[in-house]
């Protein structure tokens, strides 16, 4: 003889609504592509070298509105982002060598050069008769959208520990996204056309 338990009685069974099965079934999905793309985010190796660089040679001789001589100099892009260049103040090479700082000239903007092209410059030819000079070109490449997204990222999760109630948002500096790499234009002796090499 089997026992019923009478408290079971006249009670439909209870199974787990499809509606509920599908929703955890998305959530599933939906968490496995977050956890995905933040795997693909932090573990994808971030564009550490500007691949290609820049090239820069000389182009001729002109003179500004004043009649002052100027050298032109075209620099061509190889990177596969855009960069900016800055044209800084030329150097003399010295009896030790050459100088191991540069600075932008008069603080001008830098010039952009999309990937693949080319721009032509101009820098004032030193008086110095049969000076060897050449020009210091700081650039920097356009960050990746991965590596956009990093620095993003990270800044942050930087600021959100920092940010307190009814104060301004905290900014981090001193962590630029953009790198700044050097190139330089050929060593040239006086406006001989010639290089120095």
């Amino acid at each position: 003889m089997s026992v019923v338990d009478s408290g079971t009685l006249g009670r439909p069974h209870r199974s787990v609504p499809a509606f509920d099965m599908s929703a955890r079934h998305f959530l599933l999905i939906g968490a496995a592509f977050v956890l995905g793309w933040f795997m693909l985010l932090f573990l994808w190796p971030a564009s550490r070298k500007a691949a290609g660089g820049l090239s820069v040679r000389f182009v001729g001789l002109t003179n500004d509105t004043t009649g002052s001589q100027l050298a032109q100099l075209r620099v061509a892009n190889h990177c596969s982002r855009r960069v900016r260049v800055g044209v800084c103040e030329v150097q003399l090479c010295q009896t030790n060598g050459w100088p191991d700082w540069y600075r932008v000239a008069g603080g001008a903007a830098w010039l952009p050069v999309a990937a693949g092209r080319e721009r032509v410059f101009s820098v004032p030819v030193p008086l110095m008769e049969g000076a060897n000079w050449r020009v210091p070109l700081p650039y920097q490449e356009d960050p990746s959208f991965i590596d956009d997204v990093r620095f993003r990222i990270a800044g942050l999760a930087w600021a959100i520990p920092r940010w307190h109630p009814g104060r301004p948002a905290p900014i981090r500096r001193g962590d630029s996204l953009r790198r700044t790499l050097i190139a330089y234009g050929p060593e040239m002796l006086g406006v001989s056309n010639k290089n120095a090499r």
